[in-house]
């Protein structure tokens, strides 16, 4: 019992068909990459990344979002480690399948260890000047928590009355 359908095997495909299939498979996904690609080429070279650093960032960087993020934060003037930090919490979410708000936590965490480390300990001062709140716990001689959430109770009130009730309450 011969089979009259006609199979085709690895040996019997050519490399020039092979690459038509990939061509014809990746379309698609290359009309929706070229846009993005222009776009990011004109905001980095707007931002003032020269060209080559922005072709290598496309091709070594593969972060999405990150890459526009980036080319802002370098128009702004932010560093190099300032713009490797910022996607930190983006890489969490992204590769590692961290929760959002557990990667943002987690960045934040540290990023205060960093903080702590370079400053010796915590609520450093950078200014010697003396800030609301010990001026108004001198005036009023409540004690510093208590000024604290006086003071946070005030804006939250504010900001209440500011917004007429429109934003639920947190």
């Amino acid at each position: 019992m011969s089979s009259s359908s006609h199979t085709t095997s690895p040996v019997d495909v050519s490399p020039h068909s092979e690459v038509l299939t990939g061509i014809r498979l990746g379309l698609p996904i290359l009309i929706g990459y070229v846009p993005l690609g222009i776009a990011y080429g004109v905001l980095a070279v707007k931002n003032g990344i020269p060209a080559m650093w922005a072709v290598a960032m496309s091709v070594f960087v593969f972060a999405g979002a990150g890459q526009f993020i980036a080319a802002g934060m370098i128009g702004g003037g932010a560093s190099i480690p300032a713009v490797a930090l910022a996607n930190v919490t983006g890489i969490l979410h992204t590769r590692c399948e961290i929760p959002a708000i557990l990667a943002g936590i987690l960045t934040q965490i540290g990023l205060y260890s960093i903080n702590l480390r370079i400053m010796g300990r915590s609520n450093t001062p950078l200014l010697k000047t003396p800030t609301i709140f010990k001026q108004l716990v001198e005036l009023t001689g409540l004690g510093q928590n208590w000024m604290s959430m006086l003071v946070g109770l005030i804006f939250a009130a504010a900001r209440r009355a500011a917004d007429g009730g429109f934003l639920p309450a947190i």
